[in-house]
């Protein structure tokens, strides 16, 4: 694949789950967003490097397992990708359960967008880079995004 199309359709990928995340957002009223567990987890300007090293990690590990295993030995054992990839989607909202239905829904959706970046490319590559930079970028947006939330504000 040409490095300008493995690009767009990269940027494509990370525009559209930049869109999801941010309509995950802003459908939460300030109540709700105080009560999110992963504001206990972000990081603070001292803790970036490690916060995107995490981000690195689970990027690669969770597109290894949902991309990459559960997708292959699902669309393998029943010859179709369109179950493979509604099966890993699923696996992987559930796993995010901590966010809530709203968030597992989401991040499902996240994860159709992943493996079809998967598919097309014919890489896990592109999607660990694109899934490394959304969780970073979300990283280094959540704390300003929760601040402007809290009561005082």
């Amino acid at each position: 694949m040409r490095p300008a199309v493995l690009g767009a359709l990269s940027l494509i990928a990370l525009m559209i789950i930049t869109l999801v995340q941010w309509a995950l957002w802003a459908t939460r009223d300030d109540a709700a967003r105080r009560e999110m567990w992963v504001r206990r987890i972000l990081p603070t300007r001292n803790e970036l490097p490690e916060w995107i090293a995490l981000a690195a990690l689970a990027a690669v590990t969770e597109e290894l397992a949902y991309r990459g295993l559960l997708f292959g030995i699902v669309a393998s054992t029943n010859q179709n990708v369109w179950l493979g990839a509604v099966v890993s989607a699923i696996a992987f909202g559930a796993a995010h359960f901590p966010q809530g239905k709203r968030g597992m829904i989401g991040i499902g959706a996240i994860g159709l967008v992943l493996q079809a970046l998967a598919w097309f490319t014919g890489s896990l590559i592109p999607a660990m880079i694109v899934h490394a930079l959304a969780n970073t970028l979300a990283g280094l947006r959540g704390p300003r995004q929760f601040k402007a939330s809290a009561p005082n504000n």
